[in-house]
């Protein structure tokens, strides 16, 4: 499992992330931003609309999941969430695309808890343990 920071980092991003990201999505059709778009060139719009979409997998803004090693927040709001996307992962994960995020959060698997070892966030996952934390 990843150090509380990059777990509290998901959930922020999610789903990540993540995140973080539940699998269920909602029911969400998904962002609409192009899939190989990297997460470091997304615009300020589409920025806002992963955040909302990231967050709304895990049950929106201010919630916290419960996982079996422990809670991991949400972000308190958009404005937390874009803090840590685009100058966050966008620096630590150039490679990273706004598709890996999305594939994380709608795969079957894909939530916070088991994020780390579900297929559909391999990447997420990957990026998430080279982000330092202090």
């Amino acid at each position: 499992m990843t150090s509380g920071g990059s777990l509290r980092w998901f959930g922020s991003v999610t789903v990540l992330v993540s995140a973080l990201v539940v699998g269920c999505g909602g029911g969400s059709s998904g962002t609409g931003v192009p899939p190989s778009t990297k997460v470091s060139d997304l615009t300020d719009a589409q920025a806002k609309v992963m955040c909302d979409f990231l967050n709304a997998t895990q049950g929106g803004y201010g919630k916290t999941i419960q996982c079996p090693d422990g809670p991991s927040p949400n972000d308190k709001d958009q404005a937390e969430c874009l803090g840590y996307l685009v100058p966050g992962v966008g620096t630590f994960c150039p490679t990273l695309t706004a598709g890996d995020l999305e594939s994380c959060a709608k795969g079957p698997m894909g939530n916070v808890c088991t994020f780390q070892t579900a297929p559909e966030c391999m990447a997420v996952a990957a990026c998430i343990a080279s982000i330092p934390t202090t």
